[in-house]
């Protein structure tokens, strides 16, 4: 399985219980898009970073065009992304108290299930204590 480096959002945290979109590129092993057409599979596993706490069921959550997920937007340059619901962005570590970091893990198959790939994307979400 071959995968990308990380992509680290940390820069533009995300406030507790908000909405957020997530592009990522679907690439072969030779970092070049996969249009839609070719792609079998993608999902999306969103974990907390520390304790690796699975964060409102996202384990392995099939996103291709379903659950929030895009692909190909703009033809077939291997464009993808994910819109999080704001139950996603939520503060899972009672211990937090101002921020915590979430892993959005996305995993994709193509030719036919016998390639894959993973992209991991590294997101900074914000305690609002007031949020309900």
């Amino acid at each position: 399985m071959s995968c990308l480096p990380m992509i680290d959002l940390t820069d533009t945290p995300i406030n507790e219980r908000t909405t957020r979109r997530i592009n990522f590129k679907v690439l072969d092993e030779d970092g070049v898009g996969i249009p839609a057409a070719s792609i079998d599979t993608i999902t999306v596993t969103l974990f907390e970073e520390r304790d690796e706490a699975f964060i409102n069921s996202r384990d392995h959550v099939d996103i291709k065009n379903t659950n929030g997920g895009e692909l190909d937007r703009n033809g077939e340059d291997g464009l993808g992304g994910w819109t999080m619901d704001p139950e996603d962005n939520q503060i899972v570590r009672t211990a937090s108290k101002e921020e915590e970091y979430h892993i959005a893990l996305f995993e994709w198959t193509y030719s036919a299930g016998n390639k894959d790939g993973k992209q991991p994307v590294r997101l900074k979400v914000l305690n609002l204590q007031h949020v309900s």
